[in-house]
């Protein structure tokens, strides 16, 4: 493409575009962080009106027997 005032028309299109893809790609980013606070929450222990909750133990086998019942919805 020839640098001159007449091919701004022609760059302002292309930059366009290249902007349009650029804009597509960071869009389709997982943003795992509201993932990583529920996982948080499910795994630490709670105290509530001094009763004592365990959080679950994903390595555990019941625990995670008890999760793939609850990720299916059975």
């Amino acid at each position: 493409m020839k640098k001159n005032i007449y091919s701004l028309r022609t760059l302002a299109g292309l930059l366009k575009a290249s902007n349009r893809r650029y804009l597509e790609f960071i869009s389709s980013f997982h943003d795992p962080t509201k993932g990583v606070k529920n996982l948080n929450k499910v795994t630490h222990n709670v105290e509530v009106d001094n009763w004592n909750y365990m959080g679950l133990y994903y390595l555990n086998g019941e625990d995670l027997d008890l999760h793939n019942l609850l990720a299916k919805g059975e």
